[in-house]
């Protein structure tokens, strides 16, 4: 399976418009990104989580 070229731009202007972070984190991959990929999504998403818990746990305030 892949991503045809129409699903391949609408991801990158979503991701252009939103942000990468956005997208992953919070606005959610799409499903067909989500079987190709999902792996690779679920690690940045724990990541992310990881990093702004430790950076809250030593005072900084992050936004959500």
């Amino acid at each position: 399976m892949e991503l045809t070229k129409s699903e391949k731009e609408d991801i990158g202007a979503k991701i252009d418009n939103e942000g990468f972070g956005y997208y992953f984190i919070y606005y959610g991959a799409n499903k067909k990104l989500e079987e190709l990929i999902g792996k690779e999504i679920k690690a940045y998403r724990d990541a992310h989580y990881a990093l702004v818990g430790a950076l809250r746990a030593n005072g900084i305030d992050i936004p959500e």
